[in-house]
Parts: structure tokens; sequence; C-alpha cells
């Protein structure tokens, strides 16, 4: 179903969340722990809720995308 006004275009889309295991334990997801480093390209700090390590990201986790 398509519903068009003017130049705009609505189509259905439907909405994923990409999420992040823990590449130590396997078993948790990691998540954002607040800890921001402000380099060229921003990392973020996320910290497995499972095991607790700790690593660095490009993007914040979890996320939605959409297809």
């Amino acid at each position: 179903d398509r519903e068009l006004t003017m130049s705009i275009i609505k189509q259905k889309a439907e909405c994923m969340t990409v999420d992040y295991l823990c590449d130590t334990c396997g078993e948790g997801r990691m998540r954002p722990n607040g800890v921001v480093l402000q380099t060229d390209y921003p990392t973020y700090e996320h910290e497995c809720n499972k095991c607790g390590v700790k690593e660095l990201y490009g993007h914040i986790y979890p996320y939605p995308t959409f297809e």
C-alpha cells in the first residue's frame, strides 16, 4: 500500500533491532555505559550485561533499522 501526497511517498517498512552479542561470553548483550571517546569518529563504550567485559564500538547498541 502506497499513499502519494504531492512528492512525498509513504510506504510500510519493517522495523528491526540490531543488537550485539558479547564476543567474550557469548550470552550477554552489550549495553552502553555512558562513556564516549571523542576522536575523529566517536566511539561508545559498552559493557556486557552478563560478564561485564567492556568494548568500544562506533554505534550505540541496540539500534533500530528498517527494511
